[in-house]
């Protein structure tokens, strides 16, 4: 021990004799007596294992790799056993990269199928119930286990004719058809079958193959098959009666068109819909607005609670759902997000003692409902406008129309006895907007509370046939009934994102998940080189599978 040598006289000045005058040599001094033996006892243990060729090949995820440190190993041994024939240079060619392959099958083969080669190296037949009987398997000249079959006349290489036989299971062969996958340009099921089964024999390959495909990173990235939940639970505001546009939802369309003027060089100008949706009759009600503005948005939002009243909560997309190719969403998008929009729009919104709340971004389908009313609107529009154009109150009176047709849509089927389907309109106005006025039931004599309690017990009636027929029809998902597997923290991902190619999408880690009430996550935060995102988990794709 280092240690011991700082009060150790003989390594600092050597033996005693040595400080003599002079030095009788006829007898020296043992140096013996001078060392402290230790008596050190060692404990060795040696197990004989059976995968040991199993830990070789998974330290391996490149079939190259393993070929050329294999080769490098026969080299060596070769040198050593026989020095006059040794090689000197470091390089390797096909054939020592042929000696490799040739000793891993060797070497995988005797440890997968012992008993086969006990049998065949004996001169006897597996049995019947090997899953080898039908391939009548022989051992070649190498030593390595090869399908018999009936193509020995057959003019095509020895290779083709006696496939070896590897199994589904063993690492080798999942570096084999790694490497076909990769060398073919990521080639699909169908090829890498045909390419593999030239030169090897793997029963079950299809599983192999399917387990390479759905790992690759760059196979994953263009399928973007993104994680999906069970579809939750309806909100509380559209499944609660109320006050029509007590809860509403918000959002923008366009850029449409108008004409300044009428006649002959009149100029075009963009304009906007603002649309807004009641969350629980699912009413519309359209504005124009004449640009993407906070002062604009602001005067649409107190024009439509002058007509229809104050509202408890809007409902709107985030910012981010707007970016797109499109400039003018890109707008709207800046719009949202601008400082000067939010202090305005929430001073507005205070002052009228209204909520806003925000969906998560880039999840759209969170605002369904308002999605369905501008695809509703759209679909009017393009069937009545075509390729015109109309001035500014032309265009206004055109969505009126729209808007009375929209809100006079069944909101649910007709049953029998009923004298016309329940719509939006009924809760507007106690009637469809596109329907003729029926003459009042109540004489002159009858006083005005009378009327007024009539029109309330309309009213209660209309929301009793909501609640009966309505509501039944929303108990039904249309899509993502089944649960899966929440993802975790930690779990590795690709965003997906649709104006970007696959092979831009950024890849990054869950950091945080926001489990609903049933328990199921349906949103998570990411952190990518970039950042950290929140999305929900229909764009976000699995990047490492069990």
């Amino acid at each position: 021990m280092p240690k011991c040598l700082l009060d150790l006289e003989l390594w600092w000045k050597g033996p005693e004799f040595l400080h003599d005058n002079e030095i009788v040599f006829s007898e020296i001094p043992s140096l013996k007596d001078s060392f402290v033996d230790d008596e050190v006892t060692c404990l060795v243990s040696a197990a004989e294992t059976d995968d040991w060729d199993h830990r070789v090949f998974e330290m391996f995820s490149n079939l190259n790799r393993l070929l050329r440190v294999i080769a490098r190993c026969i080299r060596l041994f070769r040198n050593r056993v026989r020095p006059r024939d040794r090689i000197r240079n470091n390089f390797l060619s096909p054939y020592d990269l042929h000696l490799a392959k040739i000793a891993s099958f060797k070497l995988t083969q005797k440890h997968i199928f012992k008993n086969d080669f006990a049998l065949l190296e004996n001169g006897q037949v597996v049995s019947k119930k090997n899953k080898h009987y039908f391939l009548r398997p022989f051992i070649d000249e190498q030593g390595v286990l090869r399908v018999g079959g009936r193509l020995e006349n057959a003019r095509i290489p020895f290779e083709q004719k006696h496939p070896v036989i590897l199994h589904k299971n063993h690492p080798l062969t999942n570096l084999i058809v790694n490497e076909c996958h990769l060398s073919n340009l990521h080639a699909g099921m169908r090829q890498m079958t045909y390419l593999l089964s030239l030169h090897y024999c793997v029963i079950g390959i299809h599983h192999v193959i399917k387990r390479v495909i759905y790992r690759c990173t760059t196979c994953i990235r263009q399928r973007a098959i993104p994680f999906q939940q069970q579809m939750a639970s309806l909100p509380r505001q559209r499944l609660e009666p109320g006050v029509t546009f007590g809860n509403t939802g918000v959002d923008y369309a366009g850029p449409f068109f108008v004409r300044s003027w009428k006649g002959r060089g009149a100029k075009l100008h963009r304009v906007y819909i603002s649309l807004f949706v009641c969350m629980a009759t699912k009413a519309l009600h359209l504005e124009l607005v004449s640009d993407l503005s906070s002062s604009a948005f602001i005067a649409a939002l107190r024009r439509f609670v002058s007509r229809r009243g104050r509202c408890h909560s809007i409902f709107s997309d985030n910012g981010t759902n707007f970016v797109g190719a499109n400039q003018q969403l890109r707008d709207w998008a800046n719009l949202l997000d601008s400082t000067k929009f939010q202090e305005d729009v929430t001073n507005e919104l205070t002052t009228n003692g209204i909520t806003w709340h925000f969906s998560p971004p880039h999840a759209p389908h969170f605002g369904g409902l308002w999605e369905a009313g501008f695809k509703t609107t759209k679909f009017h529009l393009r069937r009545v406008l075509g390729q015109s154009s109309l001035t500014y109150e032309e265009f206004s009176t055109v969505l009126c129309q729209v808007e009375a047709c929209a809100n006079s849509r069944p909101l649910c089927a007709r049953f029998e006895g009923d004298m016309d389907p329940l719509t939006p309109a009924h809760f507007l106005i106690a009637r469809p907007l596109t329907t003729v006025p029926d003459p009042s039931i109540l004489t002159a004599e009858d006083s005005l509370r009378d009327r007024w309690q009539y029109l309330q017990r309309l009213v209660l009636s209309f929301w009793e046939k909501w609640s009966k027929d309505y509501l039944i029809q929303l108990r039904k998902g249309p899509k993502w009934l089944e649960k899966s597997k929440n993802i975790q923290p930690n779990d590795v991902v690709i965003l997906i994102d649709e104006n970007q190619p696959p092979c831009r999408w950024l890849m990054g880690r869950i950091v945080k998940t926001y489990p609903g009430r049933d328990g199921l996550v349906r949103v998570a935060s990411v952190v990518t080189a970039k950042g950290e995102f929140k999305r929900p988990v229909c764009k976000l794709c699995p990047l490492l599978l069990g």
